[in-house]
């Protein structure tokens, strides 16, 4: 049972890592296709080009204020972004 716990815990890990990565390619994607630099996008958003770059990267988990803050700049709803990553 407590190899099971473990093993819980790395999936749920797993997802979490193929979620964050989804979510970056597609707001590189959506970035890219609006013709906007990173720098761009985190002068606006006030957010360190570099942590924009993690986030695209899928390196970091990202709250749901700052992803409402990205979608914003890239002119869509968070939902927009969510619902176009595949899992």
């Amino acid at each position: 049972m407590r190899n099971m716990k473990y093993l819980i815990v790395l999936n749920c890990g797993i997802l979490m890592n193929e979620l964050a990565r989804s979510i970056g390619k597609q707001i590189k994607l959506l970035r890219v296709d609006k013709e906007l630099k990173q720098s761009d996008v985190s002068q606006v958003i006030n957010i360190d080009p570099s942590y924009l770059g993690r986030i695209e990267r899928g390196e970091i988990n990202i709250s749901v204020e700052t992803l409402a803050r990205i979608a914003s700049a890239l002119e869509c709803k968070p939902s927009d972004i969510l619902m176009a990553i595949d899992l």
